[in-house]
């Protein structure tokens, strides 16, 4: 909760999916170990555009307001990389699919999907 833009509800429920219990009662956190491990390849911005550039389909995203990570002068330009790309920008943050926005989320992903 201090270190990121959720709230302390949301971080209860990733606690509770993410930690498991030992025979002996102990407790551990059952990510995978793999997630924070630095990728040994690193694209360069050329070849990040001609990965994006290759996508065929329309791609849709979803950014929040809190931080608003388009205001990221490489997320902005990223963009612009793809053939067809649709943006929603809704009130939250990183995890706006767990907070009170939510519902927003939900009815912005079935809107562009029956459209």
């Amino acid at each position: 909760v201090q270190s990121g833009d959720i709230s302390y509800s949301s971080v209860e429920t990733l606690a509770k999916r993410g930690v498991s219990q030992t025979k002996d009662k102990k407790y551990f956190w059952n990510h995978d170990r793999y997630l924070k491990v630095p990728s040994p390849i690193r694209y360069t911005e050329e070849a990040v555009k001609v990965i994006l550039n290759s996508i065929e389909k329309e791609v849709f995203t979803i950014y929040g307001t809190s931080p608003l990570d388009l205001a990221k002068p490489h997320i902005k330009n990223r963009l612009t990389y793809y053939k067809s790309v649709k943006c929603e920008i809704l009130p939250g943050g990183h995890h706006l699919h767990m907070e009170p926005s939510s519902r927003e989320c939900a009815e912005a992903i079935e809107k562009y999907i029956n459209s």
